[in-house]
């Protein structure tokens, strides 16, 4: 099923995407999301995971060029912990011969601490459904698809 741009894309859901090892477009599993954005996908053709890229179909789509630049208030950000100083005070607990090793098809709970082959260690800070789990890393939170 893939999603049109009208709807809210989560990891979990299928979507379009070229894969590098297949050399083609095919359907992919989203199973990270950083800002929002598709960040990581596997290829349900091949199993490949890899970051996302566009479909080669949709490679010469034109963005609408934008019209207005927004300007972003400096204040809040100053107030809001950083990712890295939070990262630090979940994993400060933990046993570092304790974590284990992220995997699409396994399950985790709130406060599991895992190992990502990409972002490195992190720490389960939501259950978000039973496909879809928050993480926060040492550079931010993303969202991780579960069980599949």
């Amino acid at each position: 099923m893939n999603k049109t741009s009208k709807d809210k894309i989560e990891a979990g859901q299928d979507i379009l995407a070229y894969c590098g090892k297949c050399k083609a477009d095919t359907e992919h599993v989203i199973s990270a999301m950083e800002n929002d954005k598709i960040s990581k996908v596997m290829c349900r053709a091949c199993d490949a995971q890899h970051n996302y890229r566009k479909p080669k179909s949709l490679a010469n789509d034109k963005k609408a060029p934008k019209t207005t630049k927004t300007v972003k208030s400096t204040t809040s950000r100053k107030a809001k912990i950083s990712p890295a100083k939070k990262w630090a005070e979940l994993t400060a607990n933990h046993d570092p011969n304790s974590v284990q090793a992220y995997s699409l098809k396994q399950n985790y709970e709130n406060a599991a601490v895992i190992r990502h082959s990409d972002y490195g260690i992190g720490v389960v800070t939501k259950k978000i459904d039973q496909t879809k789990i928050e993480v926060q890393f040492e550079d931010g939170v993303k969202l991780l698809a579960i069980n599949y």
